[in-house]
């Protein structure tokens, strides 16, 4: 019988990394927007979210296939997910200075990262392998990120007028996160029931 060939320590390393990458991400969309509220920096900090979601599809496929997943690598990448999707994307919508005096939205931008980081602590303590339990919150993140980005290129005809269907997504999505909808992973096969 063969013996496995053991795990190099900068591969056991590599599924952190990539979560490192994505927080950071969301930390750098969030900064750059701190007192520059100029097209181009929202736009910027949308394609750093993109990033940040790439490199969060990729972890835990990588800690998967290399045989590494943790524990400590679960915890982190829910603390990733939660400032990169779940923070970053309500601070670009906050920046768009048309949408900030409207109180419901204001509401929702409160609302939705309280709802991501619940769906994140009850993902972290049951065992989600096969499907999600709500919608993730990297998905929704992406979607505030992809509506902010078109929102870039529309603000400006539509100005403050619309504030409440933002609102309304904001709402949607956060419903969704906190949901008891089941979401198939994406790659993988629907166990068979056997009676």
């Amino acid at each position: 019988m063969k013996k496995k060939k053991p795990i190099s320590k900068w591969k056991e390393q590599l599924p952190n990394t990539l979560t490192t990458i994505n927080l950071t991400m969301g930390i750098l969309a969030i900064f750059l927007l701190i007192g520059d509220f100029t097209v181009n920096t929202r736009r910027i900090s949308c394609l750093l979210i993109f990033v940040g979601m790439v490199a969060d599809a990729l972890d835990g496929k990588v800690a998967r296939a290399l045989g590494v997943d943790s524990e400590m690598g679960k915890q982190l990448d829910s603390f990733a997910d939660s400032i990169t999707f779940g923070l970053a994307p309500m601070i670009i919508l906050y920046s768009f200075k048309e949408l900030q005096t409207h109180n419901v939205l204001f509401l929702a931008i409160i609302i939705y990262p309280l709802a991501g980081v619940y769906r994140l602590a009850r993902y972290n303590l049951g065992d989600f392998s096969d499907f999600f339990l709500g919608l993730p919150i990297t998905a929704a993140g992406s979607i505030v990120a992809l509506y902010c980005l078109l929102l870039s290129f529309s603000i400006n005809i539509f100005g403050n007028e619309l504030a409440p269907f933002t609102a309304l997504i904001i709402f949607i999505l956060s419903g969704l996160m906190v949901s008891t909808v089941s979401v198939p992973r994406l790659g993988t096969k629907k166990k068979e029931v056997i009676d």
